[in-house]
């Protein structure tokens, strides 16, 4: 008789995994491998980051734009 490796149960029709069916369904998927150069550099985690800065950065830019626009248009309503 062989035992679940992750809670020590006895399985009656044990699976490749070494877990019971209930194990198997419950247990966390492994982390997917990060690909890293040469130095140790997570490139795509780096990639996703600097575009996240990039769009923070066009959208603060494009509020400060509209505000720009919208304070133009009060300061020609008001002088007419």
């Amino acid at each position: 008789m062989s035992f679940c490796t992750n809670c020590g149960r006895p399985l009656k029709n044990p699976r490749p995994s070494g877990m019971g069916r209930v194990c198997e369904k419950k247990a966390p998927l492994p982390p997917a491998a990060v690909e890293r150069d040469l130095f140790g550099y997570d490139v795509a985690a780096a990639a996703s980051a600097a575009q996240e800065r990039v769009a923070l950065y066009v959208q603060e830019r494009a509020t400060l734009a509209h505000a720009a626009v919208r304070a133009a248009f009060k300061r020609v309503r008001a002088e007419q």
